[in-house]
């Protein structure tokens, strides 16, 4: 399944990158890469990508050093509803100038639609290296799947699940840009690499279209055990290996994502012998199974001879080494070689953001410290890939070693442990939390202090921005600015309060204060609707007329047809959806219910909403022994078809889901007749305020689309295809693909409540591209009639098929008071009532404004 989401999305852009690879001339320096992603813990569809790449160093004018920034090319590819592309500009972290290379990472945040999908991210460019023994000059890719809200079990070190469920997080792994190998020798070395959450990891040579083309390949070989990652190189002469360089790309996989690892395999010569704990030691060989009696913790039995190696302190190959965020960690990589005459180099490849590595100490043995001082956002798990090479150029019997660096939160965070091993923190850290997460009124990775918000709040915590959330009525930075004034008719409208939500329809409830002056002008409330690329839910009913003008042959096309139509709504509208199946002929009816003649109905349910496509296409393949196939119909006008849309869109039975995208799909070869009303048919009002009510989208195919384009007008929503249906249906599915396109693209707001007129204007019906979200603005104004008391007016909003909102508006009008004359005698003291009323039932204050 992962190789075919990747392939969708490489082969998708194959033409492109053929065009984009030639301008790139940097690329054909490539060495090494791989990518992995993590998300945002509270914004979970915001996606950090981190990148490792590796290009020949002396491309560039002057050479870049270590802490360079050095501008790659603009090819990260987020695959995203727009197509969005990046700059890849790494930060150099390591140099090997005795075989010409540089490596780097690059870091980039992505915002993908806030719900829950799978996107092929990934750095492609050309070309590989001309010095290549195979896929020399071609193009190369590194990818990932990136999973969109894909909540998995966190599992312990052992593999136990803990009963936490985290966001999904790529693997990670790591490698030496170039690797070296041996001739006529059987090659083995680990890849290492690691994950967040603990999942087992599998290890997959890559086929062609990961490594950016279906016709590149591994070298023959080449192999990988699943389980452990041990990578095997066999350049004995069966596999006709030649001296030179080849390109190599494995996955590791957790299931559900993936990270690439692409690199370079360096074949030379080397004389191999067994190892000297063998019993045969010293004695040539080419393969371990010619060594007998070896230690049993040597990996290469066979060798080369007198190969340096890491001594301790090195982490040993897949090893774990623990660090703890917000403190200075350092790990020392030493190196020998076991001739005297020889000196040695450590090499390294990419390091997290921020550490660094010393200068070497010593030349035999020689070492190497890295340091590093993570941040709590940096808690998490890395790759160290190093090597070692001595001063003939022979290098580590497996070439490369890697260990794991795991970052974990402090035990008392931004404290320390004081007595009893309790936490004592900072006043701006909570101890519940060991010093890691802030206490109420400061915020962000720091804590800092919030500001006085007044009349607000403050958005604290530890993914707190410190800005002032104001109370309803106030604005301003710090909440102190008042919107309008109690008691004051003149002052202007205006926004108090916007509830926010997850769904498409992302502005839920907006509260709104309405100035009853009959100056002011209209307040415009904007609506925020997400136009996906992949609709979270859809359930789609095919209405289908089986009167005797519907030839048997018309089925036929119909199920012949479905299945590519499940084919597109899933790869290309939804994958949670649900089928229904309907059926009517459009012969006359009696108002409901329907007649008592069995082959004369308006509304039949042959197939409820379903997530069975199987089921549907099996229910839809048994209409062609429908009894009114075939034959002429009656002759009449009194055609059945909005009674048979209303009863499909307000039957309970149907089962339509409340937070799904509702579309019926009708296909007739007539036109639809409405009665003179009262006459218990269906007329137009009726239907459209079911459609409105329900929120449920018509898409109309008909052998006539003019019949059905005058409804369409008139109910503001849906659409009917120009292009006729064909007699025989044989056009269906081509028809309703380029409909739900429409339809789902298509953001038509209606005013499905406004009891009181309050509405002036509302944004016309529009279409947007996918990925992009729609600002649809509703203006309301005071009335021209009187308010009921203590009455906030509400208006409903729907967005046909997206979801609807709730404009709540408050009123503050002005009280009255009742004109009074008082005689009170000269110097006496006298008690009298001043009238006075207040429509909205506020708390009067009176003063005299003169006597």
């Amino acid at each position: 399944m992962l190789g075919t989401k990747l392939a969708m999305g490489l082969r998708a852009l194959a033409l492109i990158l053929v065009a984009l690879f030639v301008a790139e001339v940097q690329s054909s320096h490539f060495r090494f890469g791989t990518i992995s992603w993590q998300p945002d813990p509270v914004m979970y569809n915001k996606i950090t990508f981190y990148i490792n790449l590796s290009f020949r160093r002396t491309y560039w004018t002057p050479y870049p050093n270590v802490g360079d920034v050095v501008f790659i090319s603009r090819s990260m590819y987020f695959s995203d509803p727009d197509f969005n592309t990046a700059d890849i500009r790494i930060t150099v972290s390591a140099i090997d100038d005795t075989v010409d290379w540089m490596a780097g990472s690059f870091t980039t945040d992505w915002i993908y639609p806030a719900y829950p999908a799978n996107y092929t991210a990934y750095h492609a460019d050309c070309c590989r290296i001309l010095e290549l023994r195979n896929n020399a000059d071609n193009n190369w890719a590194i990818s990932t799947i990136v999973n969109v809200g894909l909540y998995v079990p966190q599992l312990d070190k052992q593999g136990r699940p803990t009963g936490d469920l985290v966001l999904n997080q790529s693997p990670v792994s790591n490698n030496l840009p170039i690797v070296r190998v041996y001739l006529n020798y059987v090659n083995k070395f680990f890849i290492v690499a690691a994950d967040n959450q603990n999942s087992p990891l599998s290890f997959y040579m890559a086929s062609g279209i990961y490594q950016g083309n279906d016709d590149e390949v591994n070298p023959t070989g080449t192999n990988i055990e699943a389980a452990t990652g041990l990578y095997t190189f066999d350049t004995r002469p069966a596999n006709q290996i030649q001296l030179g360089l080849y390109t190599t790309q494995v996955l590791v996989v957790d299931g559900d994502s993936y990270a690439a690892v692409d690199f370079i395999l360096q074949v030379v010569q080397g004389v191999t012998v067994c190892d000297s704990s063998c019993d045969n030691g010293g004695v040539g060989c080419t393969s371990d199974g010619g060594c007998t009696g070896c230690g049993p913790l040597v990996l290469n039995k066979c060798g080369v001879a007198s190969l340096p190696f890491f001594i301790a302190p090195t982490p040993n190959d897949g090893s774990t080494v623990q660090f703890y965020a917000n403190q200075l960690n350092v790990v020392t990589i030493t190196g020998k070689s076991p001739s005297t005459s020889e000196s040695v180099v450590v090499i390294v490849s990419t390091t997290p953001p921020g550490a660094s590595w010393s200068n070497q100490v010593g030349s035999n043995p020689g070492s190497k410290q890295l340091s590093w001082t993570p941040t709590l956002a940096a808690a998490g798990s890395y790759v160290i890939t190093i090597g070692l090479r001595d001063s003939s150029g022979n290098t580590l019997q497996q070439g490369q070693q890697s260990f794991i660096v795991n970052v974990a939160l402090p035990p008392c965070g931004y404290g320390y442990v004081g007595a009893g091993g309790v936490c004592v923190c900072p006043a701006n850290f909570t101890v519940a939390s060991k010093c890691q997460a802030c206490s109420p009124g400061y915020f962000g990775p720091t804590c800092q202090p919030c500001p006085s918000c007044n009349n607000g709040q403050c958005v604290d915590g530890n993914q707190g921005n410190g800005q002032c959330l104001c109370n309803a009525g106030w604005s301003g930075p710090f909440c102190t600015q008042a919107l309008y004034a109690v008691c004051n008719p003149a002052a202007n409208s205006t926004i108090l309060s916007v509830a926010t939500g997850t769904g498409l329809v992302q502005t839920i409830n907006v509260v709104g204060y309405m100035s009853s002056s009959r100056f002011a002008p209209p307040l415009r409330v904007p609506i925020n609707v997400f136009v996906p690329t992949m609709l979270p839910k859809l359930d789609i009913v095919l209405l289908v007329d089986v009167s005797q003008s519907i030839g048997a042959n018309s089925i036929t096309s119909l199920f012949s047809y479905s299945k590519s139509l499940v084919n597109f709504i899933t790869s290309s509208v939804s994958t949670d959806v649900q089928y229904g199946l309907a059926t009517f002929t459009d012969r006359p009816n009696a108002p409901a219910p329907s007649s008592t003649i069995a082959a004369d109905f308006f509304f039949n349910l042959n197939y409820a909403l379903s997530a069975d496509s199987n089921g549907w296409r099996t229910s839809i393949n048994s209409l062609s022994n429908h009894p009114t196939l075939g034959g002429a119909d009656a002759s009449s006008t009194n055609d059945s078809q909005l009674d048979s849309l209303l009863a499909t869109i307000t039957s309970t039975s149907v089962g339509w889901r409340s937070d799904s995208f509702r579309i019926v799909v009708l296909l007739t070869d007539s036109g639809f007749w409405e009665a003179p009303q009262p006459g218990g048919y269906t007329s137009r009002a009726a239907l459209k305020a079911a459609f409105i009510t329900r929120n449920i989208i018509p898409i109309f195919l008909c052998t006539d689309p003019t019949k059905y384009t005058g409804l369409q007008t008139y109910l503001g929503f849906g659409t009917v295809p120009s292009t006729p249906l064909s007699s025989n249906f044989a056009n269906w599915q081509s028809l309703t693909q380029s409909a739900l396109s429409v339809v789902t693209a298509r953001v038509v707001p209606v005013i499905s409540s406004d009891p009181l007129g309050l509405v002036y204007y509302s944004s016309p019906a529009a279409t947007y591209t996918a990925g992009t979200v729609a600002a649809v603005n509703v203006d309301v104004i005071y009335p021209n009639i009187s308010i009921p008391l203590v009455t906030s007016p509400v208006v409903a909003v729907t967005i046909m098929g997206f979801g609807s909102s709730m404009l709540t508006m408050q009123v503050n009008r002005a009280p009255s008071v009742l004109q009074t004359v008082v005689n009170v005698p000269r110097h006496q003291s006298s008690l009298f009532t001043l009238g006075a009323s207040d429509p909205d039932l506020n708390i009067m204050t009176m003063r005299f404004l003169s006597l």
